[in-house]
């Protein structure tokens, strides 16, 4: 009698990297939940720079802030942070990216108010601190500039489908307030 051996097949070999690579398509092509990056209320107005009412810079809320912190909304990459930080760009995953935008945008090197507390480049975790706000200065700014434009677009050329809801209005508070709802 002859028997052949066959090398034995286990799913407890295989699976580990099955669900790794099954986690990750999920979480690279989804939205994230979005929380408030600061305290304050969202407002029905129109972001202020002109290119967001446009759309060019996707799609989003504004919030009149009154916390003296703005926070990371979500884990990703701070892909671009002008030097006055005023502007902030966060690579959330391969499908989609946020914009903050103080104001109308336009410091262009400095903003008296803002002051940068994190680096162009790095990996950051929702909850992170990374302007620190004067509210006293800022307040003393026009009322346009005591905003925050939190926007989401898409990194590719198509739109967004992912079905979610930004909220409308209310106050929120900054890493707790989930922003989106599916």
């Amino acid at each position: 009698m002859w028997i052949q051996l066959q090398p034995a097949f286990s799913f407890a070999t295989i699976l580990p990297e099955l669900v790794s690579s099954m986690v990750s398509a999920v979480t690279t092509s989804k939205l994230p939940v979005l929380y408030a990056p600061i305290t304050g209320r969202i407002v029905t107005a129109q972001p202020s720079p002109p290119v967001c009412q446009h759309g060019l810079l996707g799609k989003g809320v504004v919030i009149e802030m009154t916390g003296s912190t703005l926070y990371a909304p979500a884990d990703g990459e701070l892909t671009h942070i002008s030097s006055s930080g005023d502007y902030l760009s966060l690579r959330l995953n391969d499908t989609y990216s946020l914009q903050l935008i103080t104001g109308s945008g336009d410091a262009f090197g400095t903003h008296p108010a803002l002051t940068v507390l994190c680096r162009e480049q790095s990996q950051v975790k929702c909850g992170d601190p990374l302007v620190k706000i004067n509210q006293s200065l800022l307040r003393s700014l026009k009322p346009v500039q005591q905003r925050l434009a939190v926007l989401i677009c898409s990194l590719g050329h198509e739109q967004i489908t992912d079905p979610f809801n930004w909220l409308q209005s209310g106050l929120v508070t900054a890493k707790d307030s989930p922003l989106i709802t599916y």
